[in-house]
């Protein structure tokens, strides 16, 4: 099982992780250490990196940490569909990971420059009146 440091298991806050990835995505598995350390919430929640899903990143930290982003997939959704493409994974991932509280919304990353407005907006439209399930 993956270890978290113990010089950070007292901070009960929010963890923001820069995994040095190379070519590996970091993995989920990685959840039980940071909340085994103690931590609320993690920054960010890029679901799409490897091979889980959202509903399995909700499904683990459910009840126990926190997610903060993942909205919305800023490599290729955000950038490279549509208005309605954008609004659809907004429709499809928010309530998944609202459910049961412990969400906090934002896109799995900075959104760039070149995305145009239109998306920016239709992420926030949507994600704002977005039900549970």
């Amino acid at each position: 099982m993956w270890s978290f440091p113990a010089v950070y298991a007292p901070a009960k806050s929010w963890l923001a992780v820069s995994v040095a990835r190379s070519r590996r995505a970091w993995r989920l598995a990685m959840l039980d250490g940071i909340m085994a350390a103690g931590f609320d919430a993690l920054n960010p929640v890029q679901w799409s990196a490897g091979s889980a899903t959202y509903q399995q990143w909700k499904d683990k930290a459910r009840g126990r940490l926190t997610l903060w982003g993942g909205g919305v997939n800023t490599q290729t959704t955000l950038p490279f569909g549509t208005v309605a493409d954008v609004q659809r994974e907004v429709r499809q991932v928010v309530p998944c990971l609202a459910a049961d509280s412990g969400y906090i919304f934002c896109a799995i990353h900075n959104i760039l420059a070149e995305v145009p407005p239109e998306k920016v907006l239709a992420l926030y439209r949507t994600a704002k009146t977005a039900k549970q399930r």
